[in-house]
């Protein structure tokens, strides 16, 4: 299969098809192996030191339901524009209780908001760079 070459915004047209399809991208190879190290070890971090499920609000992360407007509203998302916060999995709960019945690596849907302000997330990295075209080729929303 022969790839064409990229648009303007750096995504080649089997990309943009394959994002519209799924809903997602892999683009192989994106950040070297070393950057993919340093954020695994930085997550565990992150998990490790600053999440602790005893005080955390359990709050789960919705990404829209079927009408698109069922999502997460509570003051602990409302105010996590400027800090790190961790927002766990629906079904990471018991339903009865309504206890975390996960370790909480598993428990973790999203992991936001500021993330490069506050940790040290992504390595200054040239790669990171050569994929900011991308990143804005995408739309909002896939097709």
């Amino acid at each position: 299969m022969t790839s064409s070459p990229p648009d303007s915004r750096g995504l080649t047209p089997a990309q943009l098809e394959s994002f519209h399809r799924d809903g997602y991208l892999i683009i192989p190879d994106a950040l070297p192996p070393s950057t993919v190290s340093s954020l695994l070890a930085e997550t565990a971090r992150l998990l490790d030191e600053e999440l602790d499920l005893a005080t955390h609000p359990l709050t789960r992360f919705k990404t829209g339901g079927e009408s698109g407007r069922d999502h997460v509203g509570d003051d602990y998302f409302l105010g996590s524009g400027d800090k790190i916060r961790f927002f766990l999995e629906e079904d990471a709960f018991d339903a009865a209780t309504g206890l975390v019945t996960k370790p909480k690596e598993r428990a973790v849907n999203k992991i936001g908001q500021l993330l490069a302000a506050h940790a040290a997330v992504l390595p200054d990295d040239p790669a990171a760079a050569r994929h900011e075209p991308a990143q804005h080729g995408l739309p909002d929303e896939p097709a």
